[in-house]
């Protein structure tokens, strides 16, 4: 079976989606071809005919007809080994029922870049899904509705796009047409609606056909729908404000705790500012729509647009954007960092912002940086912080004068993951050998560079921790025990003299571990070289919490699992990730 169509996928990926089925055992792969001619040819029949045989006349002896299976669609996806996939074999040997089982559990507001580009990637991939039970459509509904959880919307509509038209039930219809308000794609909306196919049980497409007749003027018919749903006890107050207000009979929306797609499309079409509590959500996509709207009021958009950056579904240049179009009073500009580490101090953020992108003393902006990071440290959000800030970092030319900026530089650098821009501040840094080397940036490169064939000199490791110990020997301890099992999980050679000088305080404590069966399925999955299995059971077990709340035992068995499957580069990033969070 040969598919040919031509999509674009974005992130710089290539026009190419690679679909894979299971068809009666069968893996069957199609190709993305541009050639028209190909794509026209007659297609080679999968089964010559019988001789001998017809539909009313049995076959000869030893022939038997056999009806052929519906295609398994849980294994399409749109990327493949050469554009970011994780493997056709991803599934191999896993029970579809874990699958189904976990794929809801995904972390998918986690604040971590690094898990939200795997999650993506084990959604996306065009894999051979388990063929253990029946079923074709359960899989890749859940994997749908989490990347719509995740925000990432337009991949969610390329998949469902690759689609054969017969998979597309009426729950995908939604997601599709959610998709497309979402991206401001009202006339795309209204004009598939009446193509889709409809369970309309909660009264979901008659709220469109009632959007889609106030949009083209068409009132009467707005009103009677809209009517026949408050009739029917469907429909909610923010669906019937906004139908009011696009026909004209009602000024404008007050509250909108909850918004949905169609809301926000509704506001958009009649010009509604939206309110105050329209950011005050946590889904991805709802606040990426409200952060990109340029018709947003500012407040709500700086606040939506914060949210989504950290969730990794706003750019982070969006995010400067929206900074430089609030205005400040002499006093505010007097006193950038007052409120700048708390929740609701966004005013202060973006006047720290501003102050520091527009200084043009290289020792005072470093200084400025290196304030709005340590702020953001105290908040749990260094990461989000040194997105925003790498630019101005990279920009920077390291001096002498910048030498105590270094280490700073070189850790947001790395959280933003700009490892490449790190190389002009390295000599700026003490050499590893000294003692100021090994305290400040000497366990981050051990980390992007640990292997066993090089272990680090006897005594590293206990030289940094008793730099550290004196301030803060609890926090010290704490932070010595995530380095040393992360360094061991990929591959250094931590010795036993390492571990005893962290056995001087308790021997029991007290932590958030994921279930026992969480566990012992982990170290089964990778034991046996189950990658996809390894990777989902992965980031179910570091959570939503991930990297803010971890425990290092937790983050040692997930680097050292991805490591064994052959994920290399993705547990180093989680290391890193994981050690920046905690300050190490």
């Amino acid at each position: 079976m040969t598919g040919f169509r031509a999509r674009p996928v974005s992130r710089g990926l290539a026009s190419a989606a690679l679909v894979v089925i299971a068809l009666s055992g069968m893996a069957v792969v199609g190709a993305v071809m541009s050639n028209r001619a190909s794509a026209e040819a007659e297609p080679t029949p999968l089964h010559r005919p019988i001789p001998g045989a017809t539909p009313d006349r049995p076959p000869p002896a030893g022939f038997t007809f056999e009806p052929l299976k519906a295609p398994d669609v849980g294994g399409v996806g749109i990327l493949d080994d050469r554009h970011g996939g994780l493997g056709a074999d991803l599934w191999k040997g896993t029970p579809r029922a874990l699958v189904t089982k976990l794929l809801p559990a995904l972390p998918v507001r986690s604040p971590s870049p690094v898990l939200h580009q795997l999650m993506r990637r084990l959604l996306l991939t065009a894999a051979i899904p388990p063929a253990d039970s029946d079923g074709t459509k359960e899989i890749l509904h859940r994997r749908i509705e989490r990347l719509w959880a995740l925000g990432e919307v337009a991949d969610m509509l390329r998949l469902i796009e690759s689609l054969p038209a017969e998979a597309v039930d009426a729950s995908l219809w939604r997601y599709r047409l959610n998709g497309l308000l979402l991206q401001g794609g009202e006339t795309g909306v209204c004009a598939q609606l009446p193509a889709a196919r409809k369970d309309d049980a909660d009264g979901y497409f008659s709220e469109l056909s009632a959007f889609c007749a106030a949009l083209a003027g068409r009132t009467a018919e707005a009103a009677g729908t809209a009517a026949w749903l408050r009739d029917h006890g469907l429909g909610d107050d923010a669906f019937f404000a906004g139908l009011e207000a696009m026909i004209g009979t009602r000024a404008g929306l007050t509250s909108l705790a909850h918004p949905r797609p169609l809301h926000l499309a509704m506001a958009r079409a009649a010009k509604l500012p939206l309110p105050a509590d329209a950011a005050s959500g946590t889904q991805p996509a709802i606040l990426q729509a409200v952060a990109t709207d340029p018709s947003t009021p500012l407040e709500v958009r700086l606040i939506a647009a914060e949210k989504a950056e950290r969730m990794g579904v706003l750019d982070p240049a969006i995010l400067r954007h929206v900074y430089s179009t609030v205005t400040f009073s002499e006093g505010e500009a007097e006193r950038p960092v007052d409120d700048a580490a708390s929740p609701s101090g966004w005013r202060s953020r973006a006047l720290l912002f501003r102050v520091a992108e527009t200084q043009e003393s290289a020792p005072a902006q470093a200084e400025l940086i290196s304030k709005a990071l340590r702020l953001a440290q105290q908040r749990g959000q260094f990461g989000a912080a040194a997105r925003l800030y790498a630019p101005l970092i990279a920009a920077m030319s390291p001096t002498p004068a910048l030498s105590g900026f270094a280490g700073t530089a070189i850790r947001a650098l790395l959280a933003a993951g700009h490892k490449g821009a790190i190389a002009p501040w390295l000599p700026l840094c003490p050499p590893a050998s000294s003692q100021a080397g090994i305290n400040l940036v000497w366990p981050l490169l051990r980390l992007m560079d640990a292997h066993e064939d090089d272990p680090p000199p006897p005594g590293q490791l206990l030289a940094w921790l008793s730099q550290r110990a004196p301030q803060e020997p609890e926090l010290a301890r704490q932070q010595a025990a995530l380095l040393f099992g992360l360094l061991d999980a990929l591959g250094d050679k931590v010795r036993t003299e390492d571990w005893l000088a962290l056995m001087d305080g308790p021997m029991t404590t007290a932590t958030t571990m994921p279930p026992p069966a969480l566990w012992h399925a982990q170290r089964i999955a990778a034991e046996q070289l189950r990658s996809g299995e390894t990777i989902l059971l992965a980031l179910v077990s570091l959570g939503m919490g991930f990297p803010n709340e971890i425990d290092p035992t937790v983050v040692y068995r997930v680097v050292a699992s991805l490591r064994l499957v052959g994920f290399d580069e993705e547990a180093r990033a989680i290391a890193v990730e994981a050690a920046l969070a905690h300050g190490v």
